[in-house]
């Protein structure tokens, strides 16, 4: 078994406590949010979280979840799509074994599908009109 040093499980830490902060600030689906994307384009949208799920080992659970609570056909056919076409071979998840998949719409119907497994993406979500925000570089 291989030994994981000091600074690898800080950072392994960071990510978790991100993924988690990250699960709790989307389940305020009804509010409106602000994205803002610094990397790799900087952009800014108003957008309302319609569909997230902590992954946690497999992404068979994603996809049940989905189907039991997805209504919408086109948000549903873009789960089972990413399900269906992911490459994890060389991602953070396939050695923590955690995500988060979550599919935002912006104010003008646009769909913005993400999965976060470490805090390489370069965003931070802001509930509209207030300072309560998740943002990456709290936890670098």
């Amino acid at each position: 078994m291989s030994q994981i040093n000091n600074e690898s499980k800080e950072i392994l830490h960071s990510s978790d406590a991100y993924l988690e902060t990250l699960d709790l600030f989307l389940k305020n689906k009804d509010k409106l949010m602000t994205l803002s994307v610094k990397e790799p384009n900087f952009f800014e949208l108003n957008v309302y979280c319609k569909y997230h799920y902590l992954v946690e080992n497999n992404f068979d659970e994603l996809k049940n979840d989905a189907m039991a609570k997805v209504k919408d056909l086109e948000l549903l056919t873009m789960i089972q799509h990413f399900v269906s076409n992911i490459d994890l071979e060389n991602s953070t998840f396939s050695k923590t074994k955690k995500g988060i998949f979550f599919i935002l719409k912006s104010t003008d119907e646009q769909i913005i599908p993400f999965f976060i497994d470490d805090m390489h993406m370069k965003f931070n979500l802001k509930f509209h009109n207030t300072n309560i925000a998740v943002n990456y570089e709290d936890f670098i």
